[in-house]
């Protein structure tokens, strides 16, 4: 669902102090390269400053921390593999060119899926219970 799309189904209907939109995605911009996944930041920007609380999940890699609040955007990123090291899938141009360009990392695509769903069941009851567990966390 495009934001624009999610802003014309709720305008006027909810509160957005009170909704916490969680994104889900297997790219996102992360330092020091910020090139994969550049719109779906700019999506969690503007959910954001419409008054939403925007929390994104997206795959670990790059040496980038597993927690983050950027500019007020809560940042999770699950690992999938151990070590850290191996863990291909994520950055650069994503998942299909991680694959083509090595085989064998097809054979983390399922770590990869089982964390994305455990976490992403975590985080929302998380974000039920507590409204704001992750911001308490990153402090």
């Amino acid at each position: 669902m495009s934001a624009c799309t999610f802003f014309n189904k709720f305008n006027g209907k909810t509160d957005p102090q009170k909704t916490t939109v969680l994104i889900v995605t297997s790219s996102f911009p992360c330092p020091p390269l910020w090139m994969d996944g550049g719109f779906i930041w700019t999506k969690a920007v503007t959910l954001r400053e419409k008054g939403f609380s925007v929390i994104v999940l997206c795959p670990h890699g790059n040496g980038a921390p597993l927690h983050e609040d950027r500019d007020g955007i809560i940042i999770h990123r699950f690992p999938y593999l151990f070590p850290f090291r191996a863990e291909k899938l994520s950055g650069g141009r994503g998942l299909y060119h991680a694959v083509r360009k090595n085989p064998v990392t097809a054979l983390a695509l399922v770590p990869y899926t089982l964390s994305c769903i455990a976490h992403a069941i975590l985080l929302t009851k998380k974000i039920n219970k507590s409204g704001g567990f992750y911001r308490k966390c990153l402090q």
